[in-house]
């Protein structure tokens, strides 16, 4: 018997099914209500027909028959038929739920061999009723006869199986919609963190904005955090990105995040705590639960991804699925990213020391085209140019004079005027550097700026005599910041003039030579602290030239 208990509430989630076969039932004659294995009985009053309400009684024949009859079907496990002398007749089928007998579903309802004139007068006096009253209402509801009694009881069997099979199959129908939502929204995530992955994009954005917010709003805590280590043991650990509000102190969260990656210790699975042991009580907050996953590396976890505080329950093997998931294709893109940054160092490192050796060419030139880069970069980021697009503007104006290594020294360095014939060779390095590289399909996009950097507003530059906005953006850039650093950079025939002369000698070519709009931005600038950046940016150049003019 004992495993058939159920609490009132269980019974009461499992009456709620029968709510509409009660109905049903009621505008049949059918009076249905559910008992519990102690007695318990849980029912809708409105529901019941008229006759049994009415002649039945909360404590009539109808109530006390019908708890006799569940207890039978407790007892017995099967059906049960109670026909009273003069009374109602009650049936009694088992509820089963996984195979086990919860409930018992009793049918009652009076027969007409039970309500005849004599026995109703009877009735009717007994509970103080008009008779009158009584008999228009069973008219209205109709009486099933006593022979009926097994049909019923067989139709009551057969609807209550159908209902709990309906139910059942609502409820599996309601979960697996749910998991299919959950499923759904899972798959959009990684798919749309798949489609984010650009080497171009900022480790801190991709981590902030895409992984951490996604996860966030799919896993449905109150934060995720994600850590990045550096890329040897001894590396100081990347600051931590962070989503959502933190339910404990940020020294607590670093502490808990090196116990879980101690504890995970090389494994790719998950660690899933729903009650909190890696923290003492007072280092928790309001911390309830966390689950840690690894992002992992080649040799080593390249970094950690923490939920914190699931809002509806415990954390399950679906929400460590998903977090795993989630950290592959974090640790994908690290990995990515980082080898992206490798190659493009050593790119720029290549360039750098070439356009370098090229300057050095002439002692007075030394770290021109670095200072052009960073001046160009700048303008460009002024100009509100995207940071992707800033960078090639800056590799453009390293690579500017790189057709120079065509241009004999005694020219590059003469100190005074160049003769005609001289003038012409040094007008050739334009066109010489766009040769240079054009055979490099992944500068193409620098090209235009490179070739184009001594055109004039007035159309009396070269090498194509473009004007105004027929020079490219890049080409204007780089020509203003050409014309920027050798106005503040000492040259072989003179040194440097003040600063107020430059800009004085910058506004004056404004709108001939230089674009007046790139003009306005540059002057905007702090040009003393920007001096100052320059020349430290270039300083080893100057250490190796003071080295080398020593030595000679």
């Amino acid at each position: 018997m004992n495993e058939s208990i159920h609490s009132a509430s269980d019974l009461a989630v499992l009456d709620r099914q029968f709510v509409s076969l009660r109905r049903e039932l009621a505008q049949k004659g059918l009076s249905l209500s559910l008992w519990g294995p102690a007695g318990r009985i849980s029912d809708e009053q409105d529901a019941t027909p008229g006759p049994c309400q009415l002649l039945g009684g909360p404590d009539g024949p109808c109530r006390q028959t019908a708890k006799q009859t569940a207890m039978r079907v407790f007892c017995e496990r099967s059906p049960v038929k109670t026909v009273a002398d003069d009374g109602p007749v009650v049936l009694g089928v088992p509820v089963y739920e996984r195979r086990k007998l919860v409930a018992a579903a009793v049918v009652c309802y009076w027969p007409h061999e039970a309500l005849g004139e004599e026995a109703l007068h009877r009735l009717c006096d007994h509970r103080g009723l008009d008779y009158q009253a009584v008999t228009r209402l069973i008219d209205n509801t109709g009486l099933h006869s006593i022979d009926h009694a097994d049909d019923l009881l067989w139709m009551l069997e057969q609807l209550v199986r159908t209902t709990l099979a309906l139910h059942v199959a609502t409820d599996d129908l309601d979960e697996m919609s749910g998991n299919l939502a959950t499923t759904y929204e899972e798959l959009s995530l990684v798919y749309r963190i798949s489609g984010t992955m650009k080497l171009t994009e900022k480790p801190s954005r991709f981590l902030q904005h895409e992984m951490c917010q996604g996860l966030l709003d799919v896993l449905g805590v109150a934060s995720i955090v994600a850590v990045v280590y550096g890329r040897s043991p001894g590396e100081e650990q990347e600051e931590l990105t962070i989503a959502g509000e933190l339910p404990l102190e940020r020294s607590a969260l670093e502490q808990l995040a090196k116990r879980a990656a101690t504890q995970l210790n090389g494994q790719h699975l998950g660690l899933v705590e729903n009650q909190i042991v890696s923290l003492p009580p007072h280092e928790r907050g309001r911390l309830e639960r966390f689950v840690a996953v690894p992002m992992p590396g080649d040799e080593r976890p390249s970094g950690l991804l923490l939920a914190l505080n699931k809002a509806d329950g415990e954390f399950d093997s679906v929400d460590v699925k998903l977090m795993r998931a989630v950290a592959n294709q974090a640790a994908v893109f690290l990995t990515n990213h980082r080898l992206y940054a490798d190659l493009k160092a050593l790119v720029i490192g290549v360039l750098d020391a070439l356009t370098a050796s090229i300057d050095a060419k002439d002692p007075y030139t030394c770290g021109h085209s670095r200072r052009v880069a960073i001046i160009s970069r700048r303008l460009a980021e002024e100009c509100g140019l995207s940071s992707y697009h800033a960078e090639r503007v800056y590799l453009a104006g390293l690579l500017h004079d790189i057709g120079k290594i065509g241009v004999p020294e005694s020219i590059l360095g003469k100190p005074g005027r160049l003769s005609d014939e001289e003038f012409e060779v040094m007008r050739q390095h334009p066109g010489t550097s766009a040769k240079i590289l054009n055979g490099i399909r992944q500068l193409d996009d620098v090209v235009p700026g490179v070739l184009t950097h001594h055109e004039r507003m007035d159309g009396r530059g070269y090498p194509q005599g473009l004007q105004g906005e027929e020079i490219p953006l890049e080409g204007r850039i780089i020509g203003l910041a050409d014309c920027f650093d050798a106005l503040t950079s000492d040259r072989v025939y003179r040194k440097a003039p003040l600063l107020d002369y430059a800009i004085r000698e910058i506004r004056k070519s404004a709108g001939s030579q230089l674009d007046p709009m790139l003009v306005d931005r540059l002057l905007s600038l702090d040009l003393v602290a920007f001096l100052i950046e320059l020349r430290e940016a270039t300083a080893d150049y100057q250490a190796v030239d003071s080295q080398e003019q020593g030595v000679t």
